[in-house]
C-alpha cells in the first residue's frame, strides 16, 4: 500500500465529476486499490463512447462516524476511508472486471467546501445519469438472517396490495421463520439500521434510475423491498417507531419518484421539510441541502418558472444559523405568508 497521500486534482467544470474505478481482486482481503478519474457527466449521455468510460453506478449509504482507520490505493497513493466504506467496496468489488463508481467519501474532496457546495448542490443529477444505484444497508451476520427475510420481501412484494390482512401477513412471516418472534425481531433489527433514518437516502433514490438493495453478500430489487414495506403498512399491520420510520422513508420514495418529467407535481421545500421531519443527517445545514434537488424550486433550474425559482444556494462555510434565516426569510417573501412559522411552531 502506498504511504504517501492523494491529493484531489481541481474539477474542470460543474458538470465534471469524480469516478472511482475500483480494480476487481480475486481475495476479499485483498488490498482495494482503484483509479480515480474526472469525467464530464453529460458526455456520458451525448458520446458515451468518447470518454474515459461509459457509465457509473451511485451509492447509497450511510457515513458513520467519521473515523478513517482504513485506506484504499487511489492511482498509488494513499486515500483514507472509514471502516464502513472499506466493507462496502470490498462488497461491491468484482472478481474479474473492474466497477465505475460514484461516492461522496471519495469522489468529493470533502476538505474543499466551495467544490463541495457545487457538487452537492447538483447530487440530483450526479444520481440521475448515475446507470444504477446500490443502497448499502451493512455487513450481514448469521443472526441477520438476510437471506430469509430478502425471500420474504419477494413473497410480500408479489401479493396484490389489499388483498393480505395482519393475519395473513403473519401466516406468510411464518412460511419463512417458524416462530414468530424470531421473524418479528429480525424485521426490526433490519428496519434499524442507520440508512432508513438517513435524510439524504430519499433524493439519491428518487432521482436515480435502477436500484438494488445490498446487506453483505445478498442483493434484491429495491422495489421488492419498498412493496413489502408498503405492504405492512397497506394491511393493517401495527407498526412499532422503527418500522414506522423505514415506512416514512420508502413511502417518499416511492411517491416522489417518476415525478421529475412534471415540474407541477414535484413538491415545494416546505412539504419536503414537514414530510421528512423525522430523517436524520450529521450536518445542520443539510436538513435542508438534502432535500433541496426534489423540491419544485430547485429539481431542474432549466425548467422552473423565474418566479418559482429559490436562491438557496449550498454554501458550506456559512453557519446553519444563516442559512435557515436565509430560507426563512425567502419563503415568507415569496409566498407572503407565514406557513413557515407553522412549521416552526409543529416542529420546533
Amino acid at each position: 500500500m502506498a504511504t504517501e497521500q492523494y491529493v484531489y486534482r481541481p474539477l474542470e467544470t460543474d458538470t465534471t465529476i469524480r469516478v472511482l474505478v475500483l480494480q476487481p481482486a480475486a481475495s476479499f482481503q485483498a488490498p482495494l486499490c482503484a483509479k480515480l478519474i474526472h469525467v464530464d457527466r453529460t458526455q456520458l449521455l451525448r458520446e458515451p463512447e468518447q470518454g474515459p468510460l461509459n457509465h457509473y453506478d451511485c451509492i447509497s449509504y450511510c457515513w458513520g462516524e467519521p473515523v478513517f482507520t482504513h485506506a484504499i490505493d487511489c492511482d498509488g497513493f494513499t486515500c483514507q476511508i472509514t471502516d464502513r466504506v472499506d466493507s462496502m467496496l470490498r462488497h461491491l468489488r468484482k472478481r474479474t472486471a473492474a466497477r465505475n463508481l460514484w461516492l461522496d467519501a471519495i469522489c468529493l474532496n470533502q476538505k474543499n467546501t466551495e467544490e463541495k457546495g457545487v457538487q452537492v448542490q447538483l447530487m440530483g443529477e450526479i444520481y440521475r445519469y448515475a446507470r444504477k444505484v446500490h443502497v448499502w444497508l451493512g455487513t450481514a451476520m448469521p443472526e441477520d438472517h438476510i437471506q430469509k427475510l430478502f425471500v420474504l420481501f419477494k413473497i410480500l412484494s408479489t401479493r396484490t396490495r389489499g388483498v393480505l390482512g395482519p393475519f395473513h401477513i403473519q401466516e406468510v412471516i411464518l412460511q419463512v421463520f417458524p416462530n414468530i418472534k424470531v421473524g418479528s425481531n429480525t424485521l426490526r433489527r433490519f428496519f434499524s439500521r442507520p440508512w432508513f433514518q438517513r435524510r439524504w437516502v430519499v433524493q439519491e433514490i428518487c432521482r436515480g434510475p435502477d436500484a438494488v438493495v445490498r446487506c453483505g453478500s445478498y442483493k434484491l430489487p429495491w422495489q421488492s423491498m419498498a412493496r413489502a414495506i408498503l405492504a405492512f403498512i397497506t394491511d393493517g399491520l401495527s407498526l412499532d417507531e422503527v418500522l414506522q420510520c423505514a415506512y416514512n422513508t420508502v413511502s417518499a420514495v416511492e411517491r416522489w419518484r417518476g415525478t421529475f418529467s412534471y415540474i407541477g407535481r414535484l413538491p415545494d421545500m416546505l412539504v419536503l421539510l414537514h414530510e421528512n421531519h423525522r430523517a436524520q443527517c450529521s450536518d445542520p445545514r443539510d436538513r435542508l441541502f438534502a432535500l433541496r434537488g426534489l423540491s419544485r424550486e430547485n429539481a431542474d433550474v432549466s425548467r422552473v418558472l423565474d418566479e418559482e425559482r429559490t436562491t438557496l444556494p449550498v454554501d458550506y462555510e456559512k453557519p446553519w444559523t444563516q442559512i435557515y434565516q436565509d430560507f426563512a426569510k425567502e419563503c415568507i417573501d415569496k409566498d407572503s405568508d407565514l406557513t413557515i412559522l407553522y412549521q416552526a411552531f409543529l416542529f420546533g
